[in-house]
């Protein structure tokens, strides 16, 4: 049980090694970052988002919104011809007979322009390592 020791200090002697001061079963035991699981990978939505795909995407998303807005504007500001005989229902269903593809027509060439417009502007700012104005005029 008792053992001749010598001059011996404890910082000198790592764990590994021959320890008179550390009994056998805690030679092994490792504290802290070691006995806890490794992290589950997380999804870091600031890089995520600074990619010139996520941007081109989001401009596209956008142009669709914006040219379904102004698809709409701009279908009810077309002319039409009133027929008084027509009840006002059926002049309303008249009016707006077009609507929907007019907005859709809209949404989807503002999305091009929208998603084309981006993913340039972003190529440009990769290439000249700076986010500034003239990115958006040379795009």
């Amino acid at each position: 049980m008792w053992r001749e020791s010598g001059l011996v200090r404890c910082e000198d002697v790592g764990v590994g090694e021959n320890n008179p001061y550390l009994k056998d079963r805690y030679r092994s035991l490792r504290y802290g970052a070691a006995m806890l699981p490794p992290p589950e990978p997380q999804l870091d939505v600031v890089r995520l988002m600074d990619g010139c795909t996520s941007r081109a995407l989001m401009g596209g998303v956008g142009g669709a919104v914006m040219g379904l807005l102004m698809g709409g504007f701009m279908h009810t500001m077309q002319p039409m011809n009133v027929d008084t005989s027509l009840s006002t229902w059926e002049q309303i269903k008249q009016s707006y007979k077009g609507f929907g593809q007019a907005c859709t027509r809209m949404s989807r060439n503002f999305a091009k322009v929208g998603c084309v417009y981006a993913g340039v502007e972003c190529c440009f700012e990769r290439s000249r390592a700076s986010r500034d104005v003239p990115n958006a005029m040379y795009a």
